[in-house]
């Protein structure tokens, strides 16, 4: 949602410079942003994405949407639109880039689209690694939030930047409940259930712990 309004930021800085200046924004030496030329303009392609869905369904208040407010009930009503629960998810959904072909085999037996010689995916294999990584990210997102909180940073945000990390956290907190319920009701082995299950409670791993926000 933070990414729609800064895309709409973006399209108005863009529009906005002199010929040529847009470019030197995004340099190789010097730069004012922490991002590059790409993600700026997938930034802003998902704003105008965002906004061809929202004058489409008619439900949603555009003209909030193409204000660029950063307040709690802009960011609300963006969420409407997509139940995307990552920025990869919403590129996937609005179109801004190409989500990824499956490669799984039909029922002939015949690789769809695997190049000759590549190896079947193993799923426990894929399933293992995916823990690993759903644990370092868990580890590094309460080091960080650990650190956001300890050195005040909270403090200086404005009213309407808190308002919009409190709906963050207070969805991020439902998801987490949630995983723990469901890992609580799975048997005492989930390495013993077939990986779609254990997939399937939530839309990703939750057999780790994660401490209370």
């Amino acid at each position: 949602m933070t990414a729609v309004v800064l895309g709409g930021l973006l399209a108005r800085m863009k529009a906005a410079a002199q010929h040529g200046e847009w470019g030197k924004l995004f340099g190789k030496t010097e730069t004012c942003f922490r991002f590059d030329a790409r993600t700026g303009r997938n930034y802003m392609k998902l704003h105008r994405e965002v906004l061809k869905r929202a004058k489409k369904l008619g439900t949603v208040d555009v003209a909030l949407i193409e204000s660029g407010r950063r307040d709690a009930r802009t960011l609300e009503e963006i969420g409407k639109l997509s139940d995307a629960d990552s920025l990869r998810q919403a590129y996937f959904d609005f179109g801004v880039v190409s989500a990824p072909k499956s490669h799984g085999f039909k029922e002939s037996g015949n690789p769809a689209g695997r190049p000759a010689g590549e190896k079947e995916p193993d799923p426990e294999a894929e399933l293992a690694e995916a823990r690993k990584l759903a644990t370092y990210a868990k580890n590094k997102l309460c080091q960080d939030l650990s650190e956001f909180c300890d050195f005040g940073r909270h403090a200086l945000l404005d009213k309407d930047d808190l308002a919009a990390l409190e709906i963050v956290l207070r969805s991020t907190l439902d998801q987490v409940q949630a995983a723990r319920k469901s890992a609580q009701d799975r048997p005492s082995n989930p390495d013993s259930l077939p990986v779609a299950d254990v997939f399937a409670a939530t839309g990703n791993n939750s057999s780790f712990n994660i401490p209370s926000l």
